[in-house]
């Protein structure tokens, strides 16, 4: 304490106060000993007792580096009058006692507790020596914050009252839980038997009723782990977790401003608005300058910050830190941004403690309110969360929780996802990467996807798949239980139309059940879904239907058309002659190449080449969505430094992304493949490609073959068109004299002709967008679903009814049939009109009757090649005979 002894101001050291030998003038210090407070103790030879004023007072170090204290046995450190000061509970002695915050954590002091709970500290670095009670508390003792960042706070289970008196219950390490020492004062941290799971080669405690989990390796030396759900929220747990998280999310581009420009000691620039750079101000628009001071608070003695900034209104949806506040606190944002600041208030700042606690008055509301020093000066830039927590500016609006309830973002023009209450950047919504771990931020009301998109291509996937299945299905009853007709030609031309009818049937199968799938799997939730259907078993094979249905078809129709080629220009060829083991090679090669194209993608060994990414559990924060090699390189080389071979293997990159999760309780599941077939929801072949990927060169193998086989078929089936038409010619010649004139050969021309067309708008379309894509000039992933749906099962359709005559002739029956109907009963209906209007007929004259009722047939018959003007008797008696109106009727007339 300090008094005056002889006029002079004088220090009096503890051990003089209350000694009975009065230092002070005035006798202060004997005079406000209350001696009979406290338990006297001996220093040195002499007893004392110890008084309210010297309980608990500072030690006194020694030259030799020892502690003196009032006491010898250090007794005054006990009980403290003080409340501030004796914060320590425990026993000594089996008594129990209060030891003073000047006592922990020192050496060369005896322990003064029975436990030892005073003497457990730890060493956290090399200029923070704390006690174990004072880590994991939100207060930072250590300037480095390392009592808050140090390992065993990153798991914690219920609060207690600590034995170290804090205003409030903490959470309790699971390092406490059973450790033989009692830190909380019911005990409870020994009493209960909280769970442990393992951790490697020891154990780890968790909190009651929960199960055991996988963690997340800090590093490989120093053994710490990390809780998945506190992987990559924004915050640094174990010094390099965030390092990885960011090169998992390497591929995301986007800009944002955290802090302004700094140009003096409370001056700043936002933006573009620095001196000398007139030209930039000149495009970006003018600037000005305003004082920024905290909107509800104008606070005495507190120094504001002279801004430069934009005159006008600018965008700050993606802003964030001191500009987001200075901008939208200063109206520059627009109507859609508010300012997120709240007063403070004295007891605001729970966090904020010692000598960053510095109060002022506000102008206003004449309250005392809290600024803190900086350069000399007394600035408020503090945050004030919900939970009464704050945080610098410089924190809001980053999308990372650094309130922990996130009422630093819930303010901002940031992106919440549904189910974790998270936020994103506003940039990341909708941008095709997932980062929000339930998808929320590309399945939402503004964006999402689906197998096949729109109420138009998913009524045509329906009908195309309905129709290609039926059609085939009867060329395919045809093939088995009609009657084959006699001759080698004929046979072989119908065992592979049946080939290709196979081929269309798998065609149109896989899209009735892409549309199945669509319409009543998914119903709707294929957005959220999509990665596990990509990486599926049914997703594989689908792709794989679709492409042996497609070659199959494809193959068939080139052998076709090149037989049905040769077979006329070389005739009179012996085609009987092992005609069953032709059609029998025919029939095995087909199917063989076709199961090769569309099977080699999924064989195991091959997965380097075809296997486009892998997905982890969605409990993963680290990785969401689909990762490709080059993402997984990216984490790779960010969690055990540069890899020296940049071509690792799947095998190789499955291993060493494993190695940095624990793997106790099969907690994450094995991570799936993305296979060739899951690029797009529609599960077809992968054509388009770019020039680094590696399936390059089989699908350019596969698109060579469908441009020659195409070639095939357009160059016979022209030959075909060709000698069609020489043979139309003789013929006409030959029969002109008869008065006849040959249709077949027409009717050949037309299916050539068809031929030819369907397989233009089929395959011409596909191969030269599959080629631009390759060549960087389009990307042409959209189109996936256009192309699987309406162009390729085109010709699954449509080849029923050009390759074979069977259901031809059974629709051109049916029409035929429908339209005599039709003009049976047109006929009917105009002669029963023209029995009505008789009156009006008999003043027209016989002429007049024949023509109207002549007129009837005329448009009934649909033979144009008579005038009504010009038509005779026998021309109507003619027509009559050829329409459905009985020439009775018209004799009836002409007697009238």
């Amino acid at each position: 304490m300090w008094c005056r002894d002889m006029g002079d101001l004088t220090y009096i050291k503890p051990a003089r106060i209350c000694d009975t030998i009065s230092d002070c003038d005035n006798l202060a210090d004997e005079r406000i000993c209350i001696k009979a407070a406290l338990r006297p103790c001996r220093s040195g030879y002499e007893i004392r007792v110890p008084a309210n004023m010297t309980s608990c007072t500072g030690l006194e170090i020694t030259t030799s580096g020892s502690y003196t204290s009032y006491c010898q046995d250090f007794a005054d450190q006990l009980n403290c009058a003080d409340p501030e000061r004796g914060l320590l509970r425990c026993e000594r002695g089996g008594s129990p006692v209060t030891v003073s915050i000047g006592m922990l954590c020192l050496k060369n002091v005896p322990t003064m507790c029975d436990d030892g709970l005073d003497k457990a500290c730890s060493q956290l670095s090399d200029e923070c020596l704390v006690h174990k009670h004072l880590t994991c508390d939100g207060v930072g003792d250590c300037e480095d914050g390392a009592d808050e960042a140090v390992s065993l706070c990153q798991s914690v289970v219920d609060t207690c009252d600590r034995r170290y008196k804090h205003p409030t219950p903490l959470p309790i390490p699971v390092h406490w839980l059973n450790d033989g020492m009692q830190d909380c004062v019911s005990r409870e941290d020994e009493l209960f038997a909280f769970p442990t799971c393992t951790f490697l080669d020891g154990l780890r405690s968790v909190p009651l009723n929960s199960t055991c989990t996988d963690v997340y390796l800090c590093n490989q030396v120093e053994r710490k782990f990390l809780e998945l759900s506190q992987l990559c929220d924004g915050v640094e747990h174990c010094g390099e977790e965030e390092s990885v998280c960011k090169a998992a999310a390497s591929d995301r581009t986007y800009q944002l401003f955290t802090s302004p420009t700094s140009i003096g000691p409370h001056t700043a620039s936002l933006f573009h608005c620095l001196p000398g750079l007139t030209s930039l101000q000149f495009l970006a628009g003018k600037c000005e300058q305003d004082t920024f001071r905290s909107p509800d608070y104008p606070v005495f003695g507190t120094m504001p910050t002279l801004l430069h900034l934009p005159a006008n209104p600018v965008n700050c949806a993606h802003t964030f830190g001191s500009v987001h506040v200075f901008l939208s606190c200063m109206g520059k944002c627009g109507a859609d941004t508010s300012c997120p600041l709240k007063p403070l208030g004295y007891h605001s700042c729970e966090n904020v403690v010692g000598s960053d606690r510095i109060y002022s008055l506000s102008e206003r509301l004449h309250k005392i309110t809290m600024v803190r020093g900086q350069q000399g000066a007394y600035i408020q830039d503090n945050f004030l969360c919900d939970n009464n927590q704050c945080i610098n500016y410089n924190k809001i609006c980053n999308t990372v929780n650094d309130c922990g309830d996130y009422s630093d973002e819930a303010a901002c023009n940031n992106f919440q996802c549904t189910t974790t209450g998270s936020f994103v950047d506003k940039t990341k919504k909708c941008d095709g990467t997932i980062d929000c771990l339930d998808y929320s931020d590309e399945c939402n009301e503004d964006c999402g996807t689906e197998i096949i998109s729109g109420i138009f291509l998913k009524a045509l996937s329906w009908f195309l798949g309905l129709s290609a299945v039926l059609l085939n299905i009867v060329i395919l009853w045809k093939g088995i239980f009609q009657p084959w007709k006699k001759g080698a030609i004929s046979r072989i031309n119908r065992s592979v139309t049946f080939l290709i009818a196979v081929g269309d049937f798998l065609t149109g199968l896989y899209l009735l059940l892409i549309a199945f799938t669509d319409t009543f799997v998914m119903r709707g939730s294929y957005c959220n879904q999509r990665f596990r259907w990509l990486s599926s078993n049914s997703c594989a094979a689908l792709g794989a239907v679709s492409t042996m249905g497609g070659y199959m078809s494809l193959l068939s129709m080139t052998y076709l058309s090149l037989f049905r080629t040769i077979s006329i220009k070389a005739k009179g060829m012996e085609y009987d002659k092992g005609l069953y083991l032709r059609i029998f090679t025919i029939i095995v090669f087909v199917m063989a190449v076709s199961a090769t194209i569309s099977l080699v993608p999924l064989v195991d060994d091959l997965e380097d080449t075809f296997v486009n990414g892998l997905v982890y559990d969605e409990k993963l924060s680290l990785f969401s969505g689909s990762f490709n090699k080059q993402k997984h390189m990216n984490v790779i080389n960010a969690y055990y430094g540069k890899v020296s071979n940049p071509y690792l293997s799947w095998k190789e990159i499955e291993t060493l992304i494993t190695m940095m999760f624990t793997h106790n309780y099969g907690y994450l599941t094995k991570p799936r493949k993305i296979h060739f077939y899951g690029n797009k929801g529609v599960c077809l072949f992968k054509y388009f490609v770019k020039s680094t990927d590696p399936q390059r060169y089989f699908v350019w193998i596969t698109l060579a073959v469908n441009i020659s086989c195409f070639s095939v078929i357009s160059l016979s089936y022209v030959i075909l068109h060709l000698e069609a038409r020489n043979t139309s010619r003789s013929v006409q010649v030959l029969m002109a004299k008869q008065g006849k004139v040959e249709k077949k050969t027409d009717k050949l021309q037309r299916n050539i002709t068809l031929i030819i067309m369907t397989d233009f708008i089929c395959w011409i379309p596909f191969i030269l967008t599959a080629v631009l894509h390759t060549l960087d000039v389009i990307d042409a992933t959209f189109l996936y679903s256009f192309f699987s749906i309406v162009l390729l099962p085109i010709n699954a359709v449509i080849n029923p009814i050009l390759y074979d005559d069977f259901i031809k002739n059974k629709i051109y029956d049916q029409v035929n049939a429908l339209r005599t109907k039709i003009e049976h009963f047109l006929g009917k209906f105009y002669t029963y009109m023209n029995s009505i209007n008789s009156t009006d007929h008999e003043s027209q004259g016989v002429e007049g009757i024949i023509v109207a009722s002549i007129d009837t047939i005329y448009l009934n018959s649909s033979l144009r090649k008579y005038s009504v003007e010009t038509i005779s008797l026998n021309d109507v008696k003619r027509l009559s005979n050829a329409s459905a109106v009985k020439i009775e009727n018209l004799t009836q007339v002409n007697n009238k």
